[in-house]
């Protein structure tokens, strides 16, 4: 600083202190100031800061087994400048106090989670007043949904290597805070807010233009605290606050009425309304008066290059407090550290940008001398401001926990499995299916629910109330009980084959064996039914109940053409299932076999070892199908020309042989064009 610099800055602080006095006792002091002009000018002009006083109103309230939340009030006596957050020690048990956070920001609230149950956590808080810090824009993407970008990364490390020192950052999703919220500042602002950094949102006020109205504004204030604040990131991890940017600096009337006015409404929006801690204006150039006190702080210099502070701080800044002001110059090649240094005497925040010299986006960078200026900041907070003494102490103990178990049955007294769960304050926290147990806090009030599943319906609990939702507060390991009605509403599930193409020579259509079943949910047995579009087809049932299902086995000739086969079954409560398919029959050119198509008699008959005529049981098949059976001697009218299959059974002692032309073939090929009769000869043992 030159000597006429010192002389300046010296006539200015003689006139700021002494301007309350008569004009000639600041004549004479103005004069003093002149001949004693060895002072140091930057002792000269600090303001005296102080501690603050302790928060006030400190509370703990357990809000679950695992979670203590605590709420406090801001100091009455900030010391002279903005809180930059707050220190939370805590004790657990009797153990020793231990730091829980360094620094929150500027949040008035803490949520303590991961905690024991049925544990004592005792806790104190501190004010934190660093005065000086940095305040600057980072409109760099933030990285993604669980990492930090480089620029991000830094400003973390900085805020975690210097916890006293404040950080004050505006973000920039998308000209403001976007339409939707987006995964890597959901993830990065709580991460900056979780070290102390305060994190304000970007909004341009556009107040030359014309173009924002106070309504626009203001619903911009409400999208950011919808979409990153604490309601939608939790307690202490949202944004701390608004930038407006863009900001008017003449006191006159604009677009949305008086300039001042406007903006100190927009700040009571951002505070009142909507909770948020702070607020910054950014015109960018110098301002009026009159604007000090429509936001919380003022950025007063956003251009090419570092000002020279004595001529932008002019006579009326040196009447309020320097929390008031900042300057964020960019495309500045090199660092004035001393200009940093200077900077104490009139403001407590300063960013300085070395990108955007060649033109490009200088804010979508963090600057290479942010670390730097972190140190000169950090260095002159050790001579001013620092931590309150702590709050008085405020204990808490978390719930224990007990076993919550739940379980279901049938109107037939059977244990199901059915689904189940517990919410807490209208959240499902678990859930899963009965018996179920679940961990929840003694003394504490949750919904236990139980769910519907097909045929069981929710009737009663076992206490006999009927809401499947139901309140439930336990201090001991508890079983309760779900009871369900069956009422079936599900029609029973028809299988039928898949559709049967065949071919045949005879004109009058030829044999068709089918199985069909039928599966309930409930009844069981139950035996399906089917019919056909044609009255001259008879379905014959061959056999029910096969094997472990409930099916049915059909014989019919099915003629010429397609025929539409349908198959129904009915349960007990009157539920009906249905499904067809089709028989497709075509006819079949095989030489002479059209013209021939007689029908003739084939006879099976059975002799033993010892020449005895023995009733035994044989089956009859086409294309692989089994059209009829019997005891022998068993007479069957088939195809003259047509190959059929003959099966000859075994029973107990008889054991089939051989035929009467010495073919051992069981079942054995027969084609036939008259009437013929077969022997099986069996061996008796």
């Amino acid at each position: 600083m030159s000597p006429c610099s010192n002389l300046k800055s010296i006539l200015k602080l003689a006139i700021k202190d002494y301007s309350k006095i008569s004009f000639g006792i600041v004549s004479l002091v103005f004069l003093s100031a002149i001949v004693f002009s060895v002072f140091p000018v930057e002792s000269a002009q600090a303001q005296t800061t102080t501690t603050p006083d302790e928060p006030t109103g400190l509370t703990a309230t357990a809000a679950s087994s695992s979670k203590i939340v605590l709420t406090w009030n801001a100091p009455i006596d900030n010391g002279g400048y903005w809180i930059t957050g707050y220190h939370i020690e805590r004790q657990v048990d009797s153990g020793p106090w231990s730091t829980l956070i360094a620094n929150t920001g500027a949040s008035t609230s803490y949520t303590d989670s991961g905690l024991t149950p049925d544990t004592t956590y005792t806790y104190r808080v501190s004010a934190l007043n660093g005065v000086y810090g940095i305040s600057g824009a980072l409109y760099a993407d933030p990285g993604s949904d669980n990492s930090l970008s480089e620029s991000w990364q830094r400003v973390y490390d900085a805020q975690v290597a210097y916890p006293e020192i404040s950080l004050v950052i505006t973000v920039n999703p998308d000209s403001g805070p976007g339409s939707l919220p987006r995964s890597d500042f959901e993830y990065a602002i709580p991460t900056l807010r979780s070290v102390g950094v305060t994190v304000l949102g970007y909004i341009s006020t556009d107040w030359n233009k014309g173009a924002k109205t106070d309504a626009e504004v203001k619903s911009e204030i409400d999208d950011w605290v919808s979409m990153y604040g604490d309601g939608a990131l939790g307690a202490g991890k949202g944004i701390s606050g608004i930038m407006f940017d863009e900001m008017a600096n003449k006191d006159e009337i604009g677009y949305n009425g008086d300039n001042v006015q406007w903006y100190t409404g927009l700040t009571d929006h951002a505070k009142n309304i909507n909770g948020l801690a702070h607020t910054t204006g950014n015109p960018g150039t110098n301002t009026k008066e009159v604007f000090i006190g429509s936001v919380d702080q003022i950025r007063v210099h956003e251009n090419i290059g570092t000002p020279d502070l004595d001529d932008l701080f002019d006579d009326w800044k040196l009447n309020y407090p320097i929390s008031n002001f900042v300057i964020i110059p960019h495309s500045t090649p090199i660092l004035d550290e001393d200009l940093v240094m200077n900077s104490h005497q009139y403001m407590t925040h300063i960013y300085i940008q070395d990108d955007g010299a060649d033109g490009s986006n200088h804010w979508d960078t963090l600057s290479s001398f942010f670390e730097r200026i972190v140190e000169i900041q950090d260095e002159a907070n050790n001579n001013s401001g620092g931590a309150s003494v702590p709050t008085n102490e405020v204990s808490e103990t978390t719930p224990p926990t007990v076993s919550l178990t739940i379980q279901a049955i049938d109107s037939n007294g059977d244990p199901i499995g059915m689904w189940s769960g517990i919410k807490l304050d209208g959240t499902t926290i678990d859930s899963g299916n009965t018996p179920k147990s679940f961990q929840i806090d003694s003394g504490t009030e949750y919904t236990a629910f139980a769910g519907n599943f097909e045929q069981y319906i929710f009737d009663y609990w076992e206490d006999s109330s009927t809401d499947s939702d139901r309140l439930i507060t336990i201090t001991e390991d508890t079983t309760i009980t779900a009871y369900y009605q069956i009422i079936d509403t599900t029609a029973p599930i028809i299988t039928v084959p898949s559709d049967i193409f065949t071919e045949t020579s005879s004109y009058s259509g030829t044999e068709i064996i089918f199985t069909v079943s039928a599966e309930d949910n409930v009844d069981d047995p139950i035996t399906p039914t089917c019919d056909q579009n044609s009255a001259n087809i008879i379905l014959t049932n061959l056999q029910t109940n096969i094997g472990t299902t409930d099916a049915k086995t059909l014989y019919a000739i099915f003629p010429l053409g397609s025929t539409l086969v349908m198959c129904s079954a009915t349960d007990s409560s009157g539920n009906t299932g249905l499904a067809a398919f089709t028989v497709t029959v075509d006819l079949s050119l095989q030489g002479d076999a059209l013209t021939s198509n007689t029908e003739i008699n084939l006879t099976i008959q059975a002799i033993d070892s010892n020449g005895d005529v023995r009733s035994l049981w044989n089956v009859l098949y086409l294309d692989g199908n089994q059209i009829d059976e019997g005891f022998t001697p068993e007479s069957y009218q088939i195809t003259s020309g047509v190959e059929y299959s003959v099966f000859a059974a075994n029973y107990k002692q008889y054991t089939f042989d051989h035929w009467e032309d010495g073919s051992t073939d069981n079942p054995r090929m027969i084609s036939i064009d008259a009437d013929k009769t077969f022997t099986a000869f069996y061996n008796a043992s």
